[in-house]
């Protein structure tokens, strides 16, 4: 099921297909079932807008902190990506 190098054979087509799915979801509910917009006429614009600024910044402060464990080029050398357990 897994491939040599460590990564499932599924890792990068199973995102292009879920990302697909995803965009077909939002493209009907978007401009044909009209369900999840319900909150766009209680809650005010500078509201969503103040909270699309939280949730971007909270995704750039996550990104910052993530970044050096994925790339394979700054891993600190606390991350463990080899080997056995050693029990």
């Amino acid at each position: 099921m897994r491939e040599k190098n460590g990564e499932h054979p599924w890792g990068d087509a199973g995102q292009i297909i879920l990302f697909g799915v995803f965009l077909v979801v939002w493209a009907g509910d978007s401009f044909f079932l009209q369900k999840s917009i319900f909150l766009s006429s209680h809650v005010p614009l500078p509201i969503r807008l103040t909270i699309l600024g939280v949730m971007l910044f909270a995704g750039m402060a996550l990104f910052r902190v993530t970044h050096p464990v994925v790339c394979r080029e700054q891993r600190p050398d606390w991350v463990v990506d080899t080997g056995s357990s050693g029990m």
